[in-house]
């Protein structure tokens, strides 16, 4: 089809398609996913097609830099949402630190070093700019836990080097990767309960009969566009007005006298989905 045909039609989650990704097949969804490990940094190469050894290798060395399980046969929502987040953190201002940074020393950096190092469960001292006796010690338990020193009498412990800045703003991204992922993840497998509960996968429309008629009522009158009373499995006038509230509202289509007006179709799918998700999406946080 054309490409401005295309660019109208409603879109699939990308995270969502990626998970379809499998080992040894060439598809769609496996070049998304090389395309997300290449701008990671995951993959040299551009998007090769196969999701072979190279691509498997890229996905176990991702998850376990995150400290997610796998070896990289399988491509789990987890992996797809730290992936996501991962990425979108390249694009902001990430915190950074100088180094040479040692007891004694006050200012902007070791107040940035006491903010990280807090957040890493290290320090729990005050975050007033001054290197001390306790920031040298939360220094000293993150050189040795991530292998920087052997033990506390190292000449270089409790000195913010390059290594150990390095080590700091590492930490700092796997931990913060790690929250929001999950996040990402839990708002991934609401949609999918959505899309499979609550959405008919067919074309609907006026005369059509049947359980995917009463799921699509549930969805508008869980939106407000229906009553519990019209919740009958007949596509009916009244189905068809509220769909076509539902439409103009959304912006799917701008008039009640347009082709496709009051018929369940992809378009009006895809808004539903969002607009479900959104909502079960709250009753989640809540």
């Amino acid at each position: 089809a054309d490409t401005s045909i295309l660019a109208s039609l409603p879109k699939s989650d990308p995270l969502e398609i990626m998970t379809r990704a499998k080992l040894g097949e060439a598809t769609y969804a496996v070049r998304l996913l090389q395309e997300s490990l290449k701008s990671a940094g995951y993959l040299k190469d551009g998007p090769m097609g196969l999701y072979g050894p190279v691509t498997q290798e890229a996905i176990r060395q991702f998850a376990s830099e995150y400290g997610l399980p796998g070896d990289g046969s399988t491509v789990t929502p987890e992996i797809v949402s730290a992936l996501s987040v991962s990425q979108s953190l390249e694009k902001k201002n990430l915190p950074d630190i100088g180094d040479g940074i040692e007891q004694g020393m006050t200012g902007g950096d070791v107040r940035q070093a006491q903010k990280l190092l807090r957040y890493l469960g290290y320090y729990r001292g005050r975050t007033d700019g001054i290197f001390d006796q306790d920031m040298k010690e939360a220094v000293t338990a993150l050189q040795i836990a991530h292998g920087i020193l052997k033990g506390a009498t190292d000449p270089f412990a409790g000195r913010i080097g390059p290594a150990t800045k390095s080590a700091i703003l590492q930490a700092w991204k796997v931990k913060v990767v790690a929250e929001k992922a999950k996040r990402v993840a839990l708002r991934m497998q609401v949609a999918d309960s959505v899309r499979t509960s609550s959405l008919p996968q067919k074309v609907l429309a006026k005369g059509d009969h049947g359980a995917d008629v009463s799921r699509l009522q549930k969805t508008l009158r869980d939106l407000g566009y229906l009553s519990a009373k019209d919740v009958t499995g007949t596509y009916g006038s009244r189905t068809e007005s509220a769909l076509k509230a539902y439409q103009i509202d959304r912006a799917i289509v701008k008039k009640d006298a347009v082709k496709g007006v009051g018929v369940y179709g992809p378009a009006t799918r895809t808004a539903l989905l969002k607009d479900m998700t959104e909502k079960s999406w709250q009753k989640v946080r809540a």
